[in-house]
């Protein structure tokens, strides 16, 4: 998915640019259809079968058959979905401003079901399985993270920050769900339903971890008393948040930006776009640059 200011690329390949919805072929990237609509496209697309999901400032939801590029059904909600419509079984879901998230029926748009969340979304939703996790925002500098029983249609679990900040989620394959606010890192526990570890170091961390088995590789930036930066690796044990190893990489005036998985290294870029190759052994648990 590559995204711009004014266009988004997602597969299955739907190029949208201002209010037009383009269809192209994803080999050779000839325009295979094109349609305009009144609405605005604020959101990536949501996949399902042959229909592509889309929110609109007008009419909210839109399901299009991505392989003839005809609308199929178009609905509109109590508010506004600012954020990407996820697929859980049969259904399309989608949060809105008006506090609620909404189940519809991905073959004809009609309403299923709703869930009263308390403010507006303030995130994509991330469907792991029968739970779906979504920020809502509420007062002035503070935001929520909610855990969704999809099944049950109940909120069962709330987690408070004073941030208005909260990164995409991380899914992890061992059951755990890998979720920031600008300074934690959140690790929920879907089979319990209960938030397993969080980690919280004074200084920033990056908002994208690495996940390499048994480990979790986290970046993290810091400044010095005169105002120098300074970055470290932490490695942090994937079950329970414990920390393996905090070493300082590339010294005074290092302020890291991403971290690459490669195999078993990982490629660290900071601002000065210079790059660090480690090398992360997880018999010793050493970095080594």
């Amino acid at each position: 998915i590559i995204g711009t200011y004014y266009s988004h690329y997602v597969p299955p390949p739907i190029h949208r640019h201002q209010n037009d919805v383009i269809g192209l072929d994803d080999l050779t990237g000839k325009k295979r259809w094109q349609f305009s609509h009144s609405g605005t496209f604020f959101s990536a697309a949501s996949f399902s079968n042959d229909l592509a999901f889309l929110s609109t400032n007008i009419v909210d939801l839109l399901a299009i058959d991505w392989q003839k590029g005809q609308i199929k059904w178009e609905k509109q909600l109590g508010g506004a979905p600012w954020a990407a419509p996820a697929i859980y079984e049969d259904y399309v879901i989608v949060s809105s401003s008006d506090g609620y998230v909404y189940g519809l029926r991905q073959l004809d748009g009609n309403l299923a079901w709703k869930i009263y969340c308390g403010g507006s979304a303030g995130s994509n939703l991330t469907v792991v399985g029968k739970y779906a996790f979504v920020a809502v925002n509420g007062p002035v500098d503070q935001k929520r993270m909610l855990v969704l029983n999809l099944s049950s249609r109940k909120i069962i679990s709330e987690f408070s920050t004073n941030t208005q900040s909260w990164s995409p989620l991380v899914i992890s394959d061992a059951g755990l769900v890998f979720f920031f606010d600008r300074t934690t890192l959140y690790s929920y526990d879907v089979k319990k339903s209960t938030l397993a570890w969080k980690f919280s170091p004074p200084p920033s961390l990056l908002p994208y971890p690495v996940l390499m088995k048994d480990t979790i590789i986290l970046g993290m930036n810091s400044m010095g008393r005169h105002g120098e930066h300074a970055s470290k690796l932490i490695l942090l044990d994937r079950q329970q948040g414990v920390v393996r190893l905090n070493s300082e990489v590339g010294g005074i005036g290092t302020r890291f930006t991403k971290l690459i998985q490669d195999g078993n290294n990982v490629i660290v870029v900071d601002y000065s776009i210079r790059a660090y190759q480690l090398d992360i052994s997880t018999e010793s648990r050493n970095a080594r640059q």
